[in-house]
């Protein structure tokens, strides 16, 4: 780190403590002491050693500088115009003992330099001695002021000022004092230093001295620079007192000088000791914030349970130990049933408080085995050297009986379960990637079959899962590679067996599968949200269909089946009102078929779309009425025309009088809201005349025909003679 950066950190930023306090008054107590003990037993005069001094001397005119720069620089930083005094005493000194050094005889020549001699020399002690308390005075009353540099550039103005008006001061005191000492008044004889010296200029420094002591020390310090100015001032001050009571060359003249580098070298240990501390706090929040990175990067940000990899890591060393031991090691996945829903309704906020209650409920579940969290709402157990098969079902199912207890999350009262899957290493994996997979992939199967219970893993889960993977890759392409085909089922005129409509079915011809029906990809399209693009291609591709059947005079209806992901996507009705402009076709030739959970769907978007359908002019129908949610309620006020009896009914109408009398009761309600009746999967006689006989109008199934081809399909209804004169969802 460069100065300015040091400097800033430093005195900035170092605040006072209590055992620095302590420290201080020990420090000022001992020089006290040392000063005393000096004075009475160290005034004999020793032999003149001239570069001892210079080297004492050339200390304190270093550290003096060096201090000077420190505080120019805060000064520079805050721009607290008392930071810009203290460094004004500092290089003021400095410069004064330089004048001092060069002008004492017997140092750098006999006499001094600049024709200078031993008077001239103390003048300019004195003037030192003098100037640097008056520096401290005028930055204590600074202090007290709060006075502040504007700006930057003034407050480099300023400083520029300080400086060249200490050093032409300091080389006019030292020209003066050279060129006039011996006409001003002595201070120093042969017997030693002159009653004026003793009596009027040393008291004079020790007032200034003390002065300066009480105005620094008047109010609580908040910073090391504020804690160890007076001790600064105190050493001068006892520099100054040694200085002239001792002899010179003596013990206390010596100890005087010591005071001398003790006072100058305040302000650079102050600096050197914070920056040691901020070294040292430097490296101890390099350690502390090692350990939180590397906490962070092993745990869950909500849950503060391992993550996923820290979680592996552990399984990965206790399967380690397993092989060694010969024992079974079992990994619990533990998926959260429907809690998207949880979270859209509750918020981020509550859901994540949530999620900790969960863990918290895990963990107790586990009893100090490792839990950890796989990210969102799953989480994972790790069975170590125990009886995998009992420990691992007994403890998912206490986890599962845990779950299913009540939570009081964001306000409300919410209720959750969870899907449990279970693997078991060495049996269904040996690597740790493929026991938590295996794992995840039973938890999926307990979720596909309804959740809120536990699965363990078997190798047909892994092979039905790449078959679902397979076929998901697959079918992305097929849209791509135009393999998905439409397939018209008639739907006929139970009295007069004319075609008057048709059912538009998709099939997807798959390369290697061969031809296959809804069944086999349609739940599969509803989950990885291809269902959407798949339906816009069939709506594009019906409504076209239509279009040249009636350009060839056939005005044919076609009913399309819509599911519920496809209707609640927002962009539905503008594709459908699209497609019926692009092919400017009347939209009563197009039905769009729903299924029962939409009628029981209150969202707006919901029924906003089923109600601008309407008003567009397209048929819509309820299919596969009578086996899921929908109540009577619910169809009544639909904005439908059709409805159709699904082939469950159908299919024992002719043999069960429970079939036959719930048919007859859905074609009375029908009739009753005066909407169109279709039976679907006809395929007997006696199934026909049933329906005929209790009063059903239209049905479809290979009693009249399976679903064609549109090519085969115009045949069909060509060659039968018939035609379509109305559409099923205004009849």
């Amino acid at each position: 780190m460069h100065l300015k950066g040091i400097a800033s950190l430093t005195f900035a930023s170092a605040t006072v403590t209590q055992g620095q306090r302590r420290i201080a008054v020990r420090i000022a107590v001992a020089m006290a002491a040392v000063a005393l003990a000096a004075s009475l037993l160290g005034r004999t005069p020793g032999s003149v050693d001239p570069g001892v001094l210079a080297a004492l001397v050339g200390v304190v005119t270093v550290t003096e500088l060096l201090s000077a720069l420190l505080l120019f620089h805060q000064y520079i930083e805050s721009r607290a115009t008392w930071l810009a005094a203290v460094g004004a005493g500092y290089f003021f000194s400095g410069l004064f003992i330089i004048g001092y050094l060069l002008t004492f005889p017997h140092v750098f020549s006999p006499s001094g330099y600049f024709g200078a001699n031993e008077q001239t020399a103390l003048s300019l002690w004195c003037v030192w001695h003098a100037g640097f308390p008056l520096a401290m005075i005028a930055a204590a009353a600074m202090k007290r002021s709060s006075l502040y540099e504007r700006s930057p550039k003034s407050a480099a103005t300023t400083l520029v000022a300080i400086l060249a008006a200490s050093t032409l001061t300091a080389a006019a005191c030292v020209y003066f004092f050279s060129r006039y000492a011996a006409a001003l008044p002595t201070l120093l004889n042969d017997r030693g230093f002159t009653p004026l010296m003793v009596g009027a200029v040393l008291p004079l420094v020790c007032v200034l001295d003390v002065l300066a002591l009480l105005m620094l020390t008047r109010s609580r310090p908040s910073t090391t620079v504020e804690l160890w100015l007076p001790i600064a001032v105190l050493a001068s001050m006892l520099d100054a007192v040694m200085g002239v009571i001792g002899q010179r060359y003596s013990i206390v003249w010596y100890v005087g000088k010591s005071f001398a580098v003790t006072s100058s070298s305040i302000m650079v240990t102050v600096f050197l000791t914070e920056l040691a501390a901020m070294a040292r706090a430097l490296a101890r929040s390099n350690r502390e914030l090692h350990a939180l990175s590397e906490h962070v990067a092993k745990h869950d940000a909500v849950t503060d349970l391992p993550n996923r990899r820290h979680f592996e890591e552990q399984l990965r060393e206790a399967l380690v130990r397993a092989r060694e031991r010969n024992a079974l090691t079992a990994v619990l996945h533990v998926n959260l049933d429907r809690f998207g829903t949880v979270n859209e309704a509750l918020g981020t906020a509550a859901a994540d408080e949530l999620l900790r209650e969960i863990a918290r409920r895990i963990q107790s579940s586990a009893r100090g085995r490792l839990v950890g969290c796989a990210g969102g709402d799953e989480f994972l157990i790790l069975l170590s050297e125990v009886d995998p098969e009992i420990g691992a079902s007994t403890l998912a199912t206490a986890i599962l009986a845990k779950l299913r207890q009540s939570y009081f999350a964001g306000g409300q009262r919410v209720f959750l379960s969870a899907s449990v899957g279970i693997a078991i290493a060495p049996s269904d994996a040996q690597k740790a990637d493929e026991l938590l997979a295996a794992a995840a992939t039973g938890a999926d199967l307990a979720r596909r079959d309804g959740g809120n219970q536990l699965r363990f893993y078997c190798s047909t889960m892994h092979d039905a899962a790449v078959a679902r993977i397979t076929m998901e890759a697959d079918m992305r392409a097929a849209l791509r590679r135009r393999e998905f085909r439409i397939a018209y089922q008639p739907i006929v005129d139970i009295v007069t067996r004319r075609v008057v409509s048709a059912e538009a079915l998709l099939r997807w011809q798959h390369p290697r599968l061969g031809l296959l029906p809804p069944d086999a990809f349609i739940p599969a399209a509803e989950q990885n949200g291809m269902m959407v693009p798949i339906g816009a291609w069939v709506l594009e591709t019906v409504v076209a269909q239509v279009r040249r059947w009636r350009d060839n005079g056939m005005a044919m209806p076609v009913a399309v089946n819509v599911s519920v992901r496809e209707f609640q996507d927002p962009a539905f009705y503008d594709r459908l009102s699209a497609a019926l402009c692009r092919h400017s076709l009347e939209p009563r030739l197009i039905t769009i078929e729903i299924t029962e959970s939409l009628a029981i769907d209150d969202s707006k978007q919901t029924q906003q779309t089923l109600a601008r359908c309407r008003e567009l002019g397209v048929g819509l129908s309820l299919d596969d009425f009578g086996t899921s949610y929908a109540c009577l309620a619910n169809v009544k006020r639909l904005p439908i025309g059709a409805l159709k009896i699904d082939r469950g009914f159908v299919r024992d109408v002719a043999t069960s009088r429970t079939d036959a009398a719930i048919v007859t009761a859905i074609l009375g309600f029908a009739k009753s809201l005066e909407l169109t009746a279709i039976a679907e999967g006809v395929e007997t006689r006696e199934q026909l005349q049933c329906l005929r006989t209790a009063g059903c109008a239209y049905a479809q199934g290979y009693l009249f025909a399976r679903a064609l081809p549109a090519a085969e399909f115009e045949s069909y209804v060509r060659g039968d003679g018939g035609g379509n004169t109305a559409s099923l969802a205004s009849a």
